[in-house]
């Protein structure tokens, strides 16, 4: 029986027609592979029915998903592709064919990216709140930009209030070998491209 054959005595039209992809598993092996998983997935059915590691290419979590496939993990979870989206998978027995099991794939990427996000906020408004004194606060704005932005540097300049030129403040969060004996003068030129908005670059720091 033809992959599309398997497919419309399992699940009908459907299969051909949902913009989620899906896949039918049996016996270690895919069955069918719809034509929203090629899109998504960028491996087309031919390349897919009866491969065998086919998933090793296409998700970074294939260890998580065989799991699931074969009924020995959870029948809902997230499965991270090789190029870094985030799909929620629902496995599950369908039509009562013994051994065949059903794989609906959802494009979660953006939801699991804002949740992430919102729950960074709230560590930084713990991690903020929680500062005893202003170098305290400054030293960790530098620290959660540095996490936020995944930097290799991140600076926070306070001047002096009234003066446009004298530093009241600098903290910094780099990695220590980017500022040998020399970091009295990296603070100077930094800070006055700061002050004046322009950008500053590491790479003019000597």
């Amino acid at each position: 029986m033809s992959p599309d054959a398997v497919a419309r005595g399992v699940i009908g039209e459907l299969f051909f027609v949902l913009e989620e992809p899906i896949l039918i598993w049996d016996d270690g092996a895919v069955l069918a592979w719809n034509p929203a998983a090629e899109r998504h997935f960028g491996v087309l059915a031919a390349d897919a029915v009866g491969v065998d590691g086919v998933l090793d290419r296409v998700f970074a979590d294939s260890a998580l998903l065989y799991a699931a496939l074969a009924g020995e993990g959870s029948t809902t979870l997230d499965c991270r592709s090789a190029g870094g989206s985030i799909w929620q998978v629902t496995v599950s027995g369908f039509g009562g064919a013994q051994g065949q099991v059903v794989a609906v794939f959802r494009d979660v990427t953006a939801a699991r990216r804002w949740s992430a996000a919102l729950e960074g906020l709230n560590g930084v408004a713990r991690q903020l709140l929680g500062a005893s004194s202003p170098e305290e606060l400054f030293d960790a704005v530098a620290e959660v930009a540095h996490d936020l932005l995944d930097a290799e540097f991140t600076a926070v300049v306070v001047l002096t209030p009234g003066s446009e030129t004298d530093i009241g403040h600098f903290s910094f969060h780099a990695p220590r070998e980017l500022f040998p004996a020399r970091l009295p003068r990296a603070v100077g030129l930094l800070a006055v491209p700061l002050q004046s908005g322009a950008p500053a670059r590491l790479d003019d720091i000597r």
